[in-house]
């Protein structure tokens, strides 16, 4: 199909050729638009932390069962990222070992990218103390919880997290909830 627009010499054009020259073609009474594809910046910095780390840190326990045996303690924590392709998702198991006992802590996790190389995070999963009835930093027995925390790339291969975890009913002589916050720093791979 063959129609005639002003154009500076009075050039006869198609239909095809209206579209992929002129950003707007109209007649009487409507006006078609041509989409225009997005542009992309190479150089935009992307948000957020991707990949895969393992870190070491400290994890202090600030509650206790209200019972002579029911403490909260100080203990280490050796921790991963383990990001789920394509997803916002990660995995996140840690270990917490303190003087007595051990915390085994998966958890899955929603990692909401907020600057270059930083996302927050929250999620849940479960703690598994290895000798229930023994203090650690999340209590002194099997108890769901939720944890929420920051991460943030500082070098090349090395990034810093800090986490908030809340344990519920994690003392066995009382209906008590356990809190630990985990600090340290770990290595991106």
């Amino acid at each position: 199909m063959y129609f005639s627009t002003y154009l500076p010499a009075q050039t006869t054009v198609t239909a095809a050729e209206v579209r992929t020259q002129m950003p707007v073609a109209s007649a009487p009474g409507f006006t078609v638009a041509q989409s225009q594809p997005v542009q992309q910046n190479p150089g935009a910095k992307k948000l957020g932390l991707t990949g895969d780390y393992i870190g070491v840190g400290i994890n202090p326990g600030v509650t206790s069962g209200g019972h002579s045996d029911d403490k909260s303690d100080l203990g280490g924590d050796v921790t991963a990222r383990i990001a789920i392709p394509k997803t916002q998702l990660s995995v996140r198991p840690s270990a917490i070992i303190s003087r007595h006992s051990a915390d085994l802590v998966p958890t899955v996790t929603y990692d909401l990218p907020v600057a270059k190389n930083t996302n927050v995070f929250g999620g849940g999963g479960y703690s598994f103390v290895t000798d229930e009835g023994r203090d650690t930093p999340l209590g002194n027995k099997n108890a769901p919880i939720i944890t929420g925390g920051v991460e943030t790339k500082i070098s090349k291969n090395v990034n810093a997290y800090a986490s908030t975890d809340l344990a519920f009913d994690a003392y066995r002589n009382s209906s008590t909830d356990a809190l630990g916050f985990q600090v340290g720093v770990g290595y991106n791979f």
